[in-house]
């Protein structure tokens, strides 16, 4: 019998079924077979019909704590820097009311937060199961590590060379210039230690916790990047005013009164002068390890949740301006710093002559 109410025919008795009946016999396998995938599958949350619009996705919230820690880290790390760059500032004028040891004292303090971190990180976050899947081998290469240990060793020569010489000022200067290179000796010790064994690692635990670790890290090795920039420069510049013969002496031979007191406080050993000597010639083995060291902690915080390989292999086009844009621009970089080197040593050769002249 003919399926169509409508028009009834023979249709189905003859084997050969009207369109109406091909229609109907359609729909009705395609909602048999619709039927049975639902009873194959289970249920999700008791229904399934109605979408789960109320139940957010692991992603979303992933997402969400991801662009809560990179801000967080970011803040911490802005804060410091502007308030280090205040201080170091502001202790490089005679006429702000901050002294060399109250910057000391903040780098102390950064120092000593910063080497708890670190502890921390190579005690509890590195040890616990699953924390580093992945390991980026582009992000600590030997040179580079190696470079941080050999100005690593030389920065360590130079803060001992500090403590023999701010110990022979102990008895009429503060203990604290005594006390921050003896901090930042350990702290290089433990900021060397833990870029090398753990500069590939990308962590996936505490995310949030070694982001702000980082970003610490980070703006101390700045702040301690800007200082030795700061003291080095003073001692190359600064003419003290109580020598008598300073119209003799070219401003680079003179050392800043700032780092040691005033003249009144005399040295209670005799190699003090050579311990000066010795560690100003150290200053830049310093300025270079923070800077690498801040450059790995830079790598190490963008490889935070980090889980597969970035670093694919692309296809390398020849352009020429791309070739020679580089060594274009090392050329002009280099050329601008000679001649703003040769500017500065006419105008202290100008300075000298000047002196010399209103003194005669």
């Amino acid at each position: 019998m003919c399926l169509n109410t409508g028009y009834p025919c023979d249709c189905l008795t003859d084997g050969n079924p009207c369109e109406p009946c091909r229609m109907t016999v359609k729909d009705r396998e395609r909602e048999e077979a619709h039927l049975s995938n639902d009873i194959n599958v289970p249920s999700r949350s008791g229904s399934t019909c109605e979408p789960e619009l109320n139940i957010p996705s692991n992603g979303v919230l992933s997402e969400r704590g991801r662009h809560f820690g990179l801000m967080l880290s970011v803040i911490i790390c802005l804060n410091i820097l502007i308030l280090g760059c205040a201080l170091v500032s502001g202790s490089a004028y005679k006429d702000v009311n901050i002294s060399s040891s109250d910057l000391q004292i903040f780098l102390i303090v950064l120092l000593l937060l910063t080497s708890i971190w670190m502890v921390y990180y190579v005690a509890f976050t590195a040890r616990t199961e699953n924390a580093i899947a992945y390991k980026d081998c582009h992000a600590g290469p030997v040179w580079l590590r190696g470079g941080l240990v050999l100005f690593g060793l030389l920065t360590i020569i130079m803060d001992i060379f500090k403590i023999a010489s701010y110990v022979g000022y102990l008895h009429c200067d503060s203990a604290v210039k005594v006390a921050f290179p003896v901090v930042q000796l350990v702290f290089v010790l433990m900021q060397t230690y833990f870029l090398w064994i753990h500069a590939m690692d990308c962590v996936e635990l505490q995310r949030n916790i070694t982001r702000c670790g980082l970003m610490l890290t980070l703006s101390t090795n700045l702040v301690v990047w800007m200082t030795a920039v700061t003291e080095e420069s003073l001692h190359q510049t600064t003419v003290p005013e109580y020598p008598s013969n300073t119209t003799k002496l070219s401003g680079r031979n003179l050392y800043n009164r700032a780092g040691y007191g005033d003249d009144t406080c005399k040295c209670s050993h005799t190699s003090c002068s050579l311990f000066k000597e010795a560690y100003y010639y150290l200053y830049p083995f310093n300025i270079e390890f923070s800077l690498f060291a801040s450059a790995m902690t830079y790598i190490m915080w963008k490889n935070v949740g980090r889980v597969t390989e970035e670093h694919g292999h692309h296809k390398i086009k020849f352009r020429p301006t791309e070739v020679f844009l580089g060594p274009v621009a090392g050329v002009l970089l280099v050329v601008a710093g000679l001649a703003t080197f040769i500017v500065y040593e006419m105008e202290i050769l100008k300075y000298n002559r000047d002196k010399t002249r209103k003194t005669k």
